[in-house]
């Protein structure tokens, strides 16, 4: 039994976690520039492909691979850092 407990508390502590970056996602986005942002929503919310995606853009999908890859990075960082800055205040 107390095995059980320890993973319901793994698990709980796991969705509390992930609540949170969600959170934190929410917020690093509202922080990008307007154009990553733009960038952002062109990418993710049509059922293009990646190639028609950059074709409609101008560009070689390497090049949004890259930035989609910068842009990933950067929300990375701001939601770990506020999880550090989290920790730091509780």
């Amino acid at each position: 039994e107390a095995f059980l407990d320890a993973v319901e508390q793994q698990c709980a502590t796991r969705a509390a976690l992930s609540g949170r970056r969600n959170e934190f996602l929410a917020d690093c986005l509202a922080e990008l520039h307007q154009a990553n942002r733009d960038f952002l929503k062109q990418c993710y919310s049509s059922a293009r492909t990646f190639a028609a995606t950059a074709a409609s853009l101008g560009r070689s999908a390497e090049s949004v691979y890259k930035q989609l890859e910068r842009i990933r990075r950067t929300l990375r960082q701001c939601i770990e850092r506020k999880l550090r800055e989290e920790d730091r205040i509780s």
